[in-house]
């Protein structure tokens, strides 16, 4: 999935990926992903598959477990990205689990 010069805002989940739920490879570039919430993970976003994020702001997004921005289970790869104004109780802003050694 690609995601180009997009606002993604104001969504809610139930699960995981409030703003964006990705099981396969994801690029994000040029967009704002803002004022999202979820309850298990991954407020502005949940991937499961490699992540590639260019100039693109992750902001003020909510969630009750981990990471409130970002919540990754592959790789990530970010530049000229913010990730800030986040809120979780588990794992910041950015979250990344589950990967092998």
């Amino acid at each position: 999935l690609a995601i180009l010069n997009c606002a993604i805002c104001n969504n809610d989940a139930d699960a995981a990926g409030g703003g964006i739920y990705s099981a396969g490879n994801l690029a994000i570039q040029d967009t704002r992903i803002f004022s999202n919430s979820s309850i298990l993970g991954g407020g502005g976003i949940m991937a499961f598959g490699p992540l590639i994020i260019v100039s693109t702001t992750i902001s003020d997004n909510v969630t009750r477990r981990y990471g409130a921005g970002i919540d990754a289970v592959s790789s990530i790869s970010m530049t000229n990205s913010t990730v800030s104004g986040n809120n979780t109780v588990f794992g910041g802003y950015i979250a990344r689990h589950n990967c092998p050694a």
